[in-house]
């Protein structure tokens, strides 16, 4: 018995953690998008309080059209790219990452948030694309501090 669990021990140190390797800009596997009836600018300074409250710290910010070509040139839009958040597991780690993009649209601005978590735990790392508990936080301190109706 002794044997068996120094075997076991011995190999999840030996064997280590897997490395999560997220990259600032994530892709639209599955992005979540909200219309707002506000101004640009009162949407970006919602966005990074709302990511501020609830512990999401803003690494840094950029410019859409770098990444995608989707978006008309005469729009207003930024990018916000999150901090990774590290959360310890019992045999892993949990790493998660958020990108906020802000658009003026005429009257309103619409708002998307691309989230990622890999968690890794030996020989293995499993991503997902979907947190809607979190998202929907996020979109409600956004409308909180817009004070306005989403769509």
């Amino acid at each position: 018995m002794r044997k068996a669990l120094l075997g076991i021990v011995s190999l999840l140190f030996l064997s280590g953690c897997t490395a999560a390797v997220l990259p600032q800009y994530l892709s639209d596997k599955h992005p979540y998008k909200k219309e707002f009836f506000a101004g640009y600018d009162e949407s970006v300074a919602a966005a990074r309080m709302a990511l501020d409250e609830l512990g999401w710290k803003v690494s840094g910010e950029g410019d859409p059209m770098t990444y995608e070509r989707q978006s008309s040139p005469s729009e207003k839009r930024i990018i916000l790219f999150s901090e990774i958040r590290q959360t310890p597991l019992f045999l892993g780690t949990r790493y998660a990452k958020l990108n906020v993009m802000v658009r003026g649209i005429q009257d309103k601005t619409e708002i998307e948030i691309r989230y990622v978590t890999v968690t890794s735990v030996p020989f293995k790392s499993i991503q997902t694309y979907k947190n809607d508990a979190t998202v929907q936080r996020i979109f409600e301190h956004i409308a909180k501090h817009l004070k306005v109706p989403s769509s």
